[in-house]
């Protein structure tokens, strides 16, 4: 579970890195990984942008950008 957790992380600060594009995950989804997008979220290592048919957009915080994920 943790690999999924470094994955996501990742994906969000790539996208965001790369053209401060946020990351929209499917509220209606049951797959693990929108589990894991709402711990993290709770965690306060990203912040939700807003919410948009049906999608959740997310971006990350200076907490997850300050750390090395395994780099």
């Amino acid at each position: 579970m943790k690999k999924i957790y470094i994955r996501e992380a990742r994906h969000i600060v790539a996208a965001f890195s790369g053209s401060h594009k946020t990351t929209g995950y499917s509220l209606r989804s049951a797959s693990a990984t929108t589990r894991v997008v709402q711990k993290i979220l709770k965690w306060h290592w990203i912040e939700s942008t807003g919410e948009r048919d049906g999608f959740m957009y997310v971006k990350p915080t200076s907490i997850l950008l300050k750390m090395n994920l395994g780099k």
